[in-house]
C-alpha cells in the first residue's frame, strides 16, 4: 500500500470543523507572542479552523476577510519565527533541535511541535529550516549520520573532533 505525503495531509485535515473557527489577533511586531497566546487559550482547537486577524502597532485591525490569505501569512510568519527559537540550532535551512531548560519550562518544544503539524495541516508551510538528518530520524529512519559539521558551538565541535567524530 503506497499513500502519499498530501494524501496523508488531506487525511488529517478532514476532521476541521470549517463552521467553527479559533481566533488569532496577531501583532506583525510580535507575532510569536500573538501565536503563543491564541494556541494557548483555552477555547483554542486544532479541529476548528483558524481566522486570523491582523493588526498594526498601534492595535488597529487591518481591513480584509479572511479566506485564506491571512492564515497562510500569518502561518509563514510563524514558521520563519520558529525556526529562530532557542529550541533549534544549526545553519540555516539545517537546524535541529537543541536542549534549552527555560524552554522545557515553558513547553516549548511541544507548542512548537503543535504549531508545526497545525501549519502543515491547515494549509501553511511545513518546517523547511529543519535538517534533513533531523526529519529522517523523527520519520523513523535509524541510519541518520549527521556530521560535526552542523554543531554551531565551537567548543562542542572542537571536543567532537578531537575524539575523532566527524
Amino acid at each position: 500500500m503506497h499513500i502519499t505525503l498530501p494524501e496523508i495531509v488531506a487525511n488529517l485535515s478532514l476532521p476541521i470543523d470549517h463552521k467553527r473557527v479559533s481566533r488569532f489577533n496577531i501583532s506583525r511586531a510580535n507575532v510569536w507572542e500573538g501565536a503563543v497566546r491564541g494556541f494557548r487559550r483555552s477555547s483554542y482547537s486544532e479541529n476548528c479552523d483558524m481566522l486570523v486577524r491582523f493588526t498594526d502597532d498601534a492595535g488597529v485591525y487591518e481591513e480584509g476577510i479572511d479566506t485564506g490569505g491571512p492564515r497562510r501569512e500569518f502561518l509563514t510568519l510563524l514558521m520563519k519565527h520558529l525556526k529562530d527559537r532557542p529550541i533549534f540550532d544549526g545553519p540555516e535551512g539545517h537546524r535541529f533541535l537543541v536542549y534549552n531548560a527555560n524552554a522545557v519550562r515553558e513547553d516549548e518544544y511541544f507548542l512548537a511541535g503543535k504549531m508545526i503539524a497545525v501549519s502543515v495541516v491547515h494549509g501553511g508551510p511545513g518546517p523547511h529550516f529543519l535538517s534533513e538528518d533531523l526529519v529522517q530520524y523523527l520519520a523513523g529512519q535509524p541510519s541518520v549520520k549527521p556530521t560535526v559539521n552542523l554543531i554551531t558551538d565551537e567548543e562542542i565541535g572542537k571536543a567532537l573532533r578531537e575524539v575523532g567524530i566527524t
